[in-house]
């Protein structure tokens, strides 16, 4: 019988060169986890917020309370989405910078990020 050769682990597609950006990536991937959970949050109070006015259960007083904190949960939202990227481009070469930009629906102009409200390029939100 062959004898079968074990398979080599796959290569991740970046090579972390050092302990400064393994400790960047950590921090970007906690970045992520936390504008997932704020993401939820928020998406959990518009529904809660909608489901109240359809219900007819939405006071005046109710309705401030609930867009002040949507309001507040949007804000931080916003700030982690904005810490990311502020995060991701020391990271990136030059090149990388280029087409992250391109990727994000920007010119080639990667040292004058522009991040307009509303819109995100490519991706969405």
């Amino acid at each position: 019988m062959p004898r079968r050769e074990a398979k080599k682990p796959k290569q991740p597609p970046f090579v972390l060169l050092d302990h400064n950006v393994q400790a960047d990536v950590a921090e970007q991937l906690t970045v992520l986890a936390r504008f997932r959970q704020v993401g939820e949050r928020f998406l959990h109070l518009h529904a809660g917020l909608e489901q109240a006015f359809r219900e007819g259960t939405l006071t005046l007083e109710t309705l401030a309370q609930r867009t002040a904190e949507i309001g507040s949960v949007e804000g931080e939202l916003r700030a982690t989405h904005l810490k990311y990227h502020l995060l991701t481009r020391p990271l990136l070469t030059d090149d990388q910078l280029v087409t992250y930009a391109r990727l994000r629906g920007y010119p080639d102009e990667p040292a004058t990020p522009q991040h307009t409200p509303g819109r995100h390029g490519n991706h969405g939100s």
